[in-house]
């Protein structure tokens, strides 16, 4: 070989050292960055996976625990579930140590009646990702304002439907079971007894019939008649036997009337100026979509109300009776029940929407106000009122000839219902930020965001 040809061997061998001397460090850097990032988002994955296993976890939870997580003296939070202890569901020894994540879970009821916000916070193993997620879960039954498998006639419901499995075109034909929901009976009958530490809600006085056990409390063992029941304040009132209404002048019930047997209306008695309430709004006033109410209707029904120019006709919205007269309640209450209903033109304190008058009542005066449950039959042989949920999940409900049994469907009533282990429905989630206050840690105090 001549001497330069040498020379020109020598240089390519030089410029190929020199490329790969540039080369393999960018190589290995890349590698090993792709390699790190690789890591990272499996640990990431990782930490998702095991929020959502909280998610999963906190659903049964729910379904289990409904009636402590809502708390009516039923219970503190649930241990384990305030960010105070971290999980780690896998069990081999292998994976745990190599892949597995942990997560912390926190319960707390709210925002909304009957609604339940969980946040869940994975981890991966060597905790260095963290990620959360929020949802809100909500008690998962079909709402309704009566519940029966015999729903007979002159029944009338306004702002819920009747849920049966009868058919009511011919009442022959069956169309399956509907899902009611199972209470939770032993969560009523602890309120009903329990005078001691619920003395504004005793089943006290005159007119409260005796022998209720303990004294003084709701809860009656043996069948009772109530003749002069006329409340300012709820109670839980639990009869394991019958009860008959045989009022002998004004009667009104508000709260909760557990029977385990069956219910006779034989005489509502006389409408009770404690029936003459308004139906309070939740949100502001000062335009139409934000008219609702969290307290007795349903938005939609709210909405379909509030603009109507109320007039002594009837049936301008569902349940008029007419006869307007004046209402200077104040603003904020759009639906009342009893004699005060708002005129055409707007009086004082009468808020305008589309200029047209927005508040609006009825002449009707709820005799029982809240949840009803009839383990038997239900027999109405009075025109009866009832504002909330009447529930006979496997009896007849029958309403003497010429007589009416009329329904306002209440949303707050249903969600207050104490269910036994409804299966919850995720209504919201969203992945979320949490500073933890010891990291690598993930319990104690956290704040998500």
């Amino acid at each position: 070989m001549k001497p330069h040809s040498r020379g020109q061997a020598l240089v390519g061998v030089v410029i190929s050292l020199i490329v790969l001397g540039i080369l393999i460090p960018v190589v290995l850097r890349l590698t090993t960055k792709e390699a790190v990032l690789s890591m990272d988002k499996l640990r990431g994955d990782t930490a998702f996976q095991a929020a959502q296993s909280g998610q999963m976890k906190a659903a049964l939870i729910i379904s289990q625990h409904w009636d402590r997580i809502f708390g009516g003296g039923l219970g503190a939070p649930i241990t384990g579930y305030q960010f105070d202890v971290t999980y780690d569901d896998n069990l081999n020894s292998f994976w745990r140590s190599s892949q597995a994540g942990r997560y912390s879970i926190s319960i707390a009821s709210g925002p909304r009646t009957s609604e339940v916000t969980v946040i869940s916070i994975g981890q991966d193993i060597q905790r260095k990702n963290v990620r959360a997620i929020k949802a809100t879960y909500k008690i998962n039954m079909p709402a309704a304002a009566i519940f029966s498998p015999a729903p007979g006639a002159g029944i009338t419901t306004h702002w819920g439907p009747v849920i049966t499995s009868a058919n009511q075109a011919t009442g022959s034909v069956a169309i399956g079971t509907p899902a009611q929901p199972a209470l939770n009976f032993e969560a009523y009958k602890w309120k009903a007894q329990d005078a001691a530490s619920r003395p504004v809600e005793r089943c006290n006085g005159a007119m409260w019939p005796g022998g209720a056990t303990p004294n003084n409390s709701c809860f009656w063992s043996v069948d009772r008649t109530f003749d002069q029941v006329n409340e300012t304040s709820s109670h839980t009132v639990y009869v394991d036997g019958n009860v008959d209404i045989n009022a002998t002048g004004q009667f009104y019930m508000p709260g909760s009337l557990i029977v385990s047997g069956n219910l006779t209306v034989t005489n509502i008695g006389t409408p009770s100026a404690n029936a003459n309430y308004n139906i309070p709004e939740t949100v502001g006033p000062s335009t139409l979509n934000k008219w609702f109410s969290s307290l007795g209707m349903p938005m939609d029904a709210v909405k379909h109300i509030a603009p109507v120019v109320d007039t002594n006709n009837v049936s301008e919205w569902p349940g008029d009776n007419g006869l307007a007269t004046s209402w200077t309640d104040t603003p904020g209450n759009r639906f009342k029940f009893g004699d005060s209903l708002c005129v055409t033109g707007c009086v004082a304190n009468c808020e305008t929407v589309l200029g047209n008058c927005s508040k609006s009542g009825t002449r009707d005066y709820p005799a029982l106000r809240g949840f009803i449950y009839v383990g038997g039959n239900a027999t109405f042989n009075d025109d009866t009122i009832i504002h909330g949920v009447l529930y006979v999940p496997n009896g007849s409900v029958t309403v003497a000839a010429g007589k009416t049994l009329k329904v306002y469907y209440d949303p707050a009533v249903f969600d207050r219902i104490q269910s036994a282990n409804p299966p919850p429905l995720q209504t919201s989630w969203a992945e979320v930020n949490c500073d933890l206050a010891t990291p690598p840690l993930i319990t104690g105090s956290i704040s998500c965001h």
